[in-house]
């Protein structure tokens, strides 16, 4: 059957609302898989009832699916168990945030890298994800073995990275959401580290 919905002229000074109807009729429309999200009515992570409950167990299946429609949809290849040739690409997703406690360039462990292995076996590269495209996007993760991020939105773009790919994301061991005394609904800061997505990482493999 699916929901109803409420279709409100604004245009009036009051508001008011037609009878209920299963058909809508737009210019325009976005659709989407609104099963996605980390966390649903719960919190980020910063408490442990957050923890006693998930919400995408078993929903892996839906995620990859997904992930293949919207690169088709892009125009990107889909791969099937792709074999990968050397050099193998580790990306560093860097400067990911505007949230100073998870602003990182990932410097030391790109240099360290670098040292450690010839790039005949390993490419390693940084990128900052704000300064590409979407299709661009979507290319880096297609060309990365390993892909490294600090958790958060902005690591969203890993879920179309390939399969038997790895994904490597860091978060802070203390909470870094401040509360604002000005917006009384907003996160108090506590001593949890908050794992951000964590509901949806642990069940998107």
């Amino acid at each position: 059957e699916g929901s109803y919905l409420d279709i409100k002229d604004h245009h009036l000074g009051h508001q008011v609302v037609e009878p209920e109807t299963k058909l809508v009729c737009a210019a325009n429309s976005l659709m989407g898989i609104g099963i996605l999200t980390d966390h649903g009515v719960k919190k980020h992570g910063q408490l442990m009832e957050d923890y006693k409950t998930v919400r995408n167990v078993g929903r892996g299946m839906a995620f990859w699916r997904f992930r293949n429609f919207m690169l088709g949809n892009m125009g990107l290849p889909i791969h099937q168990d792709r074999k990968r040739k050397l050099p193998l690409t580790i990306t560093f997703s860097i400067n990911s945030s505007n949230n100073p406690s998870r602003k990182r360039d990932f410097s030391s462990q790109i240099k360290l890298l670098q040292s450690r292995y010839p790039t005949s076996l390993v490419d390693v590269q940084a990128v900052q994800l704000v300064d590409l495209s979407l299709q661009e996007q979507l290319q880096v993760m297609q060309d990365s073995s390993i892909f490294v991020s600090v958790i958060g939105g902005s690591a969203s773009t890993a879920m179309f990275l390939e399969r038997n790919s790895c994904l490597i994301l860091y978060f802070n061991d203390i909470d870094d959401f401040v509360s604002n005394n000005d917006n009384p609904k907003s996160t108090k800061s506590t001593n949890m580290p908050a794992m951000l997505d964590w509901d949806f990482w642990n069940h998107a493999s």
